[in-house]
């Protein structure tokens, strides 16, 4: 399993940035991902520790649209594998941690994606830190991409984007 793991410091109460990212996950989850496309909380309710969302995601391998990918831009996916540029991944993350205030964490259950996020919350001098640790397996038959990919590269883009995706739950949050 890969680990990959990154901190910041959110200048919001640890009360606001819990309640964004976890008791709103619903809504949070395609503000910070765009490749969401769809969610569904399963059951409706409150969200905690047992909560499942359903998630259907533009294709991980690739992101909605491969000819945005530059790193990608000289590689003829077409050829290689003619459904790779387009599709979807539908997914299930279970929350398996809810401690208010404290710790949020969500498994993914996913065909292609498995792994956990935890998101630890700690008080410094009224505003947040964020401390965020994700573990995950990434299965080259069904993300047909990273075939071609190698493991350097997978570790190189899975640590710059932990720190893209803290870095925009924190413009998210700072400008509410």
């Amino acid at each position: 399993m890969r680990e990959v793991k990154a901190e910041l410091v959110i200048n919001r109460s640890v009360e606001d940035v819990f309640n964004f990212l976890a008791v709103n996950f619903l809504d949070a989850l395609p503000r910070l991902d765009p490749m969401v496309l769809e969610i569904e909380q399963i059951p409706a309710g409150k969200v905690g520790k047992g909560t499942k969302f359903r998630v259907n995601s533009a294709n991980y391998g690739v992101g909605p649209d491969i000819s945005e990918n530059l790193s990608l831009k000289n590689l003829d996916l077409s050829q290689i594998e003619p459904d790779l540029s387009k599709g979807t991944d539908d997914g299930i993350l279970e929350v398996t941690e809810f401690e208010t205030n404290v710790l949020f964490e969500i498994k993914g259950l996913g065909a292609g994606y498995k792994g956990i996020e935890k998101y630890s919350f700690k008080n410094v001098s009224g505003f947040t830190k964020v401390i965020y640790q994700a573990g995950f397996e990434l299965d080259k038959n069904n993300l047909k991409i990273l075939k071609y990919i190698p493991n350097w590269y997978i570790d190189f883009w899975a640590k710059k984007g932990v720190k893209s995706k803290l870095s925009k739950l924190k413009s998210l949050i700072e400008t509410e």
